[in-house]
């Protein structure tokens, strides 16, 4: 599915409505990835996708300035979205 730059935010708080506890959803358009967890989301932009498999980008290298988001994100997905860590996607 594609989704327009400018519903981005739009979707992904709609989608912070819907998703069920425990789960998250990313993506992204190679610029920039979308993570969210129910009730919020982040945007980090990133430099360049490490990894790809069968399920899509599962790896991202981010702009330097972003790594404080992502460590936001994965405490937020860790500690209010009870999601196992092993089961998060890697930022570096």
């Amino acid at each position: 599915m594609e989704v327009d730059d400018d519903k981005i935010d739009i979707i992904a708080a709609n989608l912070e409505k819907i998703i069920k506890p425990e789960y998250y959803i990313h993506f992204t358009n190679y610029k920039e990835l979308v993570v969210v967890f129910r009730g919020r989301h982040f945007r980090l932009r990133i430099n360049n996708v490490v990894k790809e498999d069968k399920t899509g980008a599962t790896e991202f290298e981010t702009v330097p300035e972003d790594l404080k988001i992502w460590k936001d994100a994965f405490e937020y997905g860790t500690n209010e979205g009870k999601i196992d860590p092993r089961y998060m996607l890697e930022v570096v």
